[in-house]
């Protein structure tokens, strides 16, 4: 069985190689070992990370054709500043002091 690499993005309900359950992947990052995010049925988030060959087993069930975009603006807003406040506390204090926040 062979996959499309097109066919593997975020959103779409994949069964991975050697499991039995459908897992919806949040995030994909390709590459010679793909690093696939996903959150199970009961909630729960991991990842795995694939080779090109067992990516080939991964079973895709269902893609989903458009992502919406009607989140509230405001939140996003604030999750990019808190997501940049974290990162710029790991990499850099001074970009702290420039924060609006």
């Amino acid at each position: 069985m062979s996959t499309d690499p097109d066919m593997i993005v975020a959103g779409a309900s994949v069964r991975l190689p050697g499991h039995t359950e459908v897992v919806r992947l949040t995030s994909v990052i390709s590459g010679p070992f793909w690093k696939l995010y996903f959150e199970r049925t009961d909630g729960t988030t991991d990842k795995e990370t694939l080779s090109e060959e067992e990516l080939a087993d991964l079973e895709v069930v269902e893609v989903q054709a458009v992502l919406p975009l009607d989140g509230d603006p405001h939140e996003f807003r604030l999750a990019i500043e808190a997501h940049r406040i974290k990162v710029s506390f790991a990499h850099d204090m001074a970009a702290l002091a420039v924060s609006n926040i």
